[in-house]
């Protein structure tokens, strides 16, 4: 187990944090949008609109 954690935290060290964000840029542009999938589904903006989110939920603005 110690030999795996080691193995991936090596590997983890050879990746460019610039590959890794324009990675997770793409796939999240290519992902298909889900509220447009299924008309239940909030968005953030929406909620905060309606105010259905914790007292707790992003108190930075």
């Amino acid at each position: 187990m110690e030999n795996e954690k080691k193995d991936i935290i090596e590997e983890a060290e050879k990746i460019d944090s610039k590959d890794a964000e324009q990675f997770w840029d793409k796939a999240v542009s290519d992902a298909p949008k889900t509220k447009d999938a299924n008309g239940d589904i909030l968005t953030y903006e929406e909620a905060l609109d309606k105010g259905i989110l914790p007292e707790d939920a992003d108190q930075s603005e």
